[in-house]
């Protein structure tokens, strides 16, 4: 038997060792010296290389550096070497699904699901590009922290982007792309034109292995293999002695229909159906689940989402159904007071005690119409609603159905917290005095601030500034006044209302008081720990001080809030995702705290929920610009590229960048809505750089400042060195300020790892382990 030769990689790689072997390439394990860090470098077998050409590989990793998403590993650099086409990754310290079923031969259904929303999104996104993985498979897919990456698109080609020779060359080496156990119909047919539907039967057969051991076909020849794929009808999971979700259970037997047509229609809405599977309990419902804190109260609502009802016999109105209900199961995650059941079967009855959501499909041509109704435990309608929609466009009927939901539950909730806590939105705790009220109503004013802009605006801040001032003219040391006073003088300072120095001081001056008049006030310590985060760039003392707050008042929202961002910035992301929840529960109605909620859904790379997170941000406050932005980039992620647009042309108007949005608007007529925002992306970077020559580009302390703004063009576009140029120039004017810069801001930086530079930086600043 023949030892195959050692590789031979350029200078700047120290080979390490092989860690993996196909028919197609081989990967080893590197050093990088120019990067100063491990890598992983996949190197092209002699005839694949020979096929694809070196001209054209570099046209492919020039599209697959396209692909800025935290659910597929990033693209660090591509060459030639020894007559072999290679290009190299970051080493991945997680283990591919593969070595799990290995080890394990099966994974639960509720991971199963999370895992399969992880990759979907991923899909999604990449397709929004016109980029088809080809190869979706459980090796090349990694786990870190309990979230699945998605690695090599290096056979990734665009949609209806090959010439007929191209095809016929690969064709006559006798190469087939794509593993065969995961290959989709038409791959196995031979179809040269394939699209983002082909990933989707991938994801099919392998979730399929991931929850019954096995794929969904196997046979002792590749053409037997072929053949089953092309004509067998798989057996349901749960026929395998799998105890999984009705909804998980339809979603893989969908992904693996034979015809393209018959599959879902894009990964998008495959992501949202798995996330909400993720919550899976038991074989007989679909449990969402609450808070620790809030499970452990007991105060949870019982509601039951009952199977949406169809006429017998309509294949196009029962998949519409089934997709409603896991919508609506999922969309009430975004209520953590209550504790939500999906029924198994239609006719199914609700518990004696629970709430119940019904409702029907019914279709005319390609008319289709769903009826809601939400009844009481004692059977009494409560709620109702009906909304139209076309067989062309599901995906808009299913978002306004959930919203409708949800708004209800919403709605239902805060009034019952309004009753409980007996004064409407204003949270007051042991108020006695007038001084106490008074300042209630002044945060109440004070959250207004910004929602709108403009003069609305600004009215807001002065009603607060004046019944702040009645009550501490009654209570001159009353601690939470002081400490809402100071942060009214720090907000009017950042937005140019007074001049920034003077409102800076006064505004410290004024939170110091505060603290010397109640170190045990857990707002005093919420304030110095936004002012250690944002103004002095001490993540340490920020964590200290809102830590203490949290113990002194673990239902404080803003506490909350506060923590959440710590967690975000420590990397913990589903403690991040706790603390958010538990602050819109403390407060239902504020719309900051479902944006913080939506952040921390992000960064934990649960894109679709964060999408029901900021979407209730934007209801409470229509023109929230957090939101807004927040919300654009989940649909980004998403690969909803076309509603990623709008959103982004609405957050132009408001702002009253009139002809930008015209211009980004002709651009995707042109370009198509994904280009057409990499194009406004580089217009508004030219601006900001213009900008920067012309003020301080560090100087802002609370919102992204100029800066922060190019590093994250520089992101969104894949340039990863003129990114780092700015991370070091941020660096040397603020250092305290890296970590939030890399880990708080909505944006993924984590390619600047492909700068030489960047493993020194984090060295130096202490941060090897967010490396």
């Amino acid at each position: 038997m023949n030892t195959p030769r050692p590789i031979v990689l350029p200078e700047r790689f120290e080979l390490d060792r092989e860690i993996g072997r196909g028919g197609m390439a081989v990967v080893y394990r590197a050093q990088d010296r120019h990067l100063d860090r491990l890598v992983a470098i996949k190197v092209l077998s002699a005839d694949l290389s020979d096929t694809v050409g070196a001209e054209r590989f570099q046209r492919e990793v020039a599209l697959m550096a396209k692909l800025v998403h935290p659910g597929i590993v990033a693209l660090f650099d591509s060459g030639v070497t020894d007559g072999r086409l290679y290009y190299v990754m970051p080493f991945v310290s997680g283990e591919t699904l593969r070595a799990r079923l290995t080890r394990e031969r099966r994974i639960a259904p509720p991971e199963c699901a999370a895992l399969g929303a992880d990759i979907a999104e991923a899909l999604a996104y990449a397709h929004g590009h016109g980029i088809v993985h080809r190869d979706v498979k459980p090796e090349n897919v990694f786990t870190v922290s309990g979230r699945a990456l998605l690695a090599d698109f290096g056979i990734a080609r665009v949609v209806n982007d090959l010439t007929r020779d191209g095809a016929e060359q690969l064709t006559s080496t006798g190469m087939v792309l794509g593993t065969v156990a995961y290959m989709s119909p038409e791959q196995a047919a031979g179809e040269v034109h394939l699209d983002g539907r082909a990933d989707l039967y991938s994801l099919g057969c392998l979730l399929y292995e991931l929850l019954t051991g096995a794929p969904p076909f196997t046979a002792p020849t590749l053409m037997g293999m072929l053949a089953k794929h092309m004509t067998e009808v798989p057996r349901p999971p749960s026929d395998r002695g799998v105890a999984l979700s009705p909804e998980l259970d339809a979603m893989v037997l969908q992904l693996l229909a034979k015809e393209p047509a018959h599959r879902p229609t894009n990964a998008g809405e495959v992501a949202r159906v798995l996330r909400a599977a993720s919550h899976s309990r038991s074989t007989h419902s679909t449990r969402v689940a609450a808070p620790e804190a809030l499970r452990e109260s007991g105060n949870l609502d019982a509601v039951t989402v009952g199977a949406i009802e169809f006429p017998d016999g309509d294949r196009e109105c029962e998949p519409i159904a089934i997709a409603l209900g896991s919508a609506i199961a999922s969309s009430l995650c975004a209520v953590p007071a209550l504790r939500v059941t999906v029924s198994e079967h239609r006719g199914t009855a609700a518990p004696r005690h629970d709430t119940t959501i019904l409702g029907s499909v019914r279709r005319s041509g390609n008319r289709v119409r769903v009826s809601m109704r939400v009844t009481a435990a004692d059977g009494t309608m409560e709620w109702s609603q009906h909304a139209d929609g076309t067989l062309d466009d599901l995906f808009a009927l299913e978002d306004s159905v959930a919203a409708a939901v949800l708004q209800h539950f919403n709605e239902r909730t805060s009034q019952a917290a309004a009753v409980a806590r007996g004064r409407g939105t204003a949270r007051v705790k042991g108020a006695t005095s007038d001084a106490d009220h008074l300042v209630a109503e002044g945060m109440n004013a004070f959250n207004r601030f910004g929602s709108t802009g403009g003069a609305a605006a600004v009215t807001s801040l002065e009603e607060a500034k004046a019944y702040l001032t009645r009550a501490l003219a009654l209570e001159p040391r009353h601690a939470r006044g002081l400490c809402a006073m100071g942060n009214l003088w720090y907000v009017s300072a950042a937005n140019g209302l007074v001049p920034r120095e003077e409102g800076r001081a006064r505004g410290r001056e004024l939170i110091f008081s505060a603290l010397a008049a109640d170190d045990k006030c857990a707002e005093v310590h919420c304030s110095l720990g936004k002012l250690a985060l944002y103004h002095d760039d001490d993540f340490h003392a920020a964590s200290r001080h809102v830590r203490r707050a949290v113990e002194l008042d673990p239902s404080e929202p803003e506490g909350l809030r506060l923590l959440s961002i710590i967690y975000k910035i420590l990397g913990r992301s589903e403690d991040s995702v706790n603390a958010a929840r538990a602050a819109t529960e403390s407060a239902l109605d504020s719309a900051p705290l479902w944006n913080t909620l939506g952040d921390a859904l992000l960064a934990a790379g649960r894109n679709a929920e964060a999408v029901d997170a900021l979407k209730q941000a934007i209801r409470l406050l229509p023109a929230y610009g957090p939101a807004l932005e927040r919300l654009e980039l989940a649909r980004t992620r998403l690969g909803e590229f076309d509603l990623a647009m709008e959103i982004r042309v609405s957050r132009m108007r408001l702002a009253g960048q009139r002809e930008r949005a015209a211009q980004l608007e002709l651009s995707a007529v042109a370009l198509g809505p994904a280009e057409a925002i990499r194009a406004d992306v580089r217009r508004e970077l030219d601006g900001l750089r213009e900008q920067a020559t012309r003020s301080d580009p560090f100087a802002d302390y609370v919102r992204r400042n100029v800066a922060d703004r190019i590093v994250s063009g520089h992101a969104e576009l894949g340039e990863w060195s003129q990114a780092m140029d700015w991370v070091e120039r941020s660096y040397d004017n603020r250092p305290g300020r890296l970590r939030r810069m890399l880990a708080d801001l909505p944006v993924d930086y984590r390619g600047l790892a492909a700068d030489p530079r960047y493993a020194r930086l984090m060295r130096v600043a202490g941060l090897e382990e967010q490396m």
